[in-house]
């Protein structure tokens, strides 16, 4: 576990591999959620914190919506800053339920990844 003082939220960096659903069971049982990035200062701070992570990508709490395709944060935020590559969110479709991860690395960003691989993820 990684956490720094820092005038944005308290981001916590789990370095333990869990699914998506893993991770949310995890923070809610420290009493956290898995953490929501709503600004660019946030999104700097974790990606500052996912540089000692052990896992290529973090999951952080933003999933689709199965039955309408949309995107949501678990702790019911507006979704009004994005990080998707390119600036392109993706398409979102019924269904396909993705959850959504942020990259480490030089070229941080937001993708989709099955719910089912085992990351590192970020409570707050």
């Amino acid at each position: 576990m990684l956490s720094l003082c820092s005038d944005v939220r308290d981001l916590v960096l789990e370095k333990e591999n869990k699914t998506w659903e893993e991770a949310v069971v995890h923070c809610r049982a420290q009493h956290r959620e898995l953490a929501s990035i709503v600004s660019e200062k946030e999104q700097r701070y974790a990606t500052y914190l996912s540089e000692h992570a052990n896992s290529p990508l973090v999951w952080i709490g933003l999933r689709q919506s199965r039955l309408f395709g949309f995107y949501f944060w678990m702790n019911s935020e507006p979704l009004d800053y994005t990080k998707w590559k390119g600036g392109v969110q993706p398409p979102g479709y019924p269904d396909s339920s993705p959850c959504v991860a942020m990259t480490t690395g030089s070229d941080p960003h937001w993708t989709e990844k099955p719910c089912t691989e085992k990351l590192n993820f970020f409570c707050f």
